[in-house]
């Protein structure tokens, strides 16, 4: 069918121009870009590790374990719940107004 040949070859050409218009692209805008962002990238991770060699005797190193810091991690967030949950317990005074007033009251004696 020769009336199809010729989309053919069209849409041949129209791919050949439009990777190469990408591929162009690519290499005179992003590629610099890229390498730019890795070489910055390596310099801050060398610096980060000379930091650390030079000041390794200064840093503290925790050794619990991770299930210690789990149970201190949950009791600090039950805190935080109690704390900020709304229980009306003496004539509609909420926990942390409760509070308020307790040290308004130590405050006045």
């Amino acid at each position: 069918m020769p009336q199809i040949d010729i989309f053919i070859v069209v849409s041949q050409l129209q791919f050949l121009f439009f990777f190469f218009l990408g591929y162009f692209f690519f290499l005179k805008k992003l590629l610099p870009l890229l390498s730019l962002e890795m070489k910055l990238k390596q310099k801050v991770l060398l610096s980060h590790m000379n930091w650390f060699v030079n000041n390794v005797e200064q840093l503290i190193f925790y050794k619990d374990s991770y299930s210690s810091l789990l149970v201190k991690f949950k009791s600090l967030l039950e805190f935080f719940y109690l704390f900020t949950k709304k229980r009306s317990f003496f004539y509609g005074i909420y926990d942390i107004d409760s509070i308020l007033v307790r040290f308004q009251y130590l405050k006045k004696k």
